[in-house]
């Protein structure tokens, strides 16, 4: 990715309301930015998980097809994987997986 892109996306991001700039500190995510981040991981951890299941591979060798799937893959779909996963709380390498409200189960400790 080219710098300008890169550019051009966080300014996107920025006028979109994802994220606040503070000055000279940073930026923190918006409440709207919280929750599309969420929705974001859970299309992911779903498209990993479905993959594995489906496919019978390890997550490890699916994560980054999964990430280059995420944008392509319709809220429907992403609500059918989940129904036939039988809303699974955690992917396959024992990361939660957001909810569809958002909400995050606590992480497991083995």
């Amino acid at each position: 990715m080219t710098s300008a892109t890169f550019f051009n996306r966080q300014a996107l991001r920025f006028l979109t309301g994802v994220y606040n700039l503070i000055p000279y500190e940073g930026a923190i995510l918006t409440e709207s930015g919280r929750r599309q981040t969420h929705l974001t991981v859970r299309r992911r951890r779903l498209l990993e998980f479905f993959f594995c299941q489906s496919l019978g591979v390890t997550w490890k060798t699916l994560e980054k097809d999964a990430f280059r799937l995420e944008p392509c893959a319709s809220d429907r779909l992403i609500d059918y994987i989940d129904d036939f996963l039988n809303h699974p709380e955690y992917d396959p390498g024992d990361a939660p997986i957001p909810q569809k409200d958002g909400s995050i189960c606590r992480l497991q400790i083995r």
